[in-house]
């Protein structure tokens, strides 16, 4: 398989990124999150694999969160985290590209799930970069 490339601008850093033409996002924004936040962020409507998870808090210093997959009937219980480690969202932003679990199946909710915060954060912008699975 050939795959192509296309440049784009990361909103986030503002600079300059290669990511295949494929590539799709899910950005979302979260406000005033708190330290033990759970917050559901979407049900997948197909089978898709995530690439790139970018994260930016405004207000405060830091929010340190992981993303889940959970299954639709179990909303309520803790799920399968997809990155391998959390992601600590500064106000410089942040990304995480390694994942435990970056094959997300069609109909699981992705869930974020923080575990720390710095500061009073006053938003969270999250980004998922992603792409469907033939």
């Amino acid at each position: 398989m050939v795959r192509t490339y296309t440049s784009k601008i990361n909103p986030f850093t503002g600079k300059l990124q290669l990511l295949p033409a494929d590539t799709r996002c899910f950005p979302f924004v979260l406000e005033l999150p708190t330290s033990s936040e759970v917050f559901p962020i979407l049900p997948v409507p197909f089978d898709i694999t995530i690439t790139r998870i970018t994260a930016t808090v405004y207000g405060g210093t830091s929010l340190t969160f992981n993303i889940e997959e959970r299954a639709a009937a179990s909303l309520n219980s803790a799920g399968t985290d997809v990155m391998t480690s959390d992601i600590v969202a500064t106000q410089a932003g942040a990304t995480s590209t390694t994942f435990t679990n970056a094959s997300i199946a069609s109909g699981a909710h992705l869930v974020l799930v923080a575990s720390a915060m710095s500061g009073t954060v006053g938003k969270v912008e999250v980004r998922i970069d992603y792409t469907i699975d033939p």
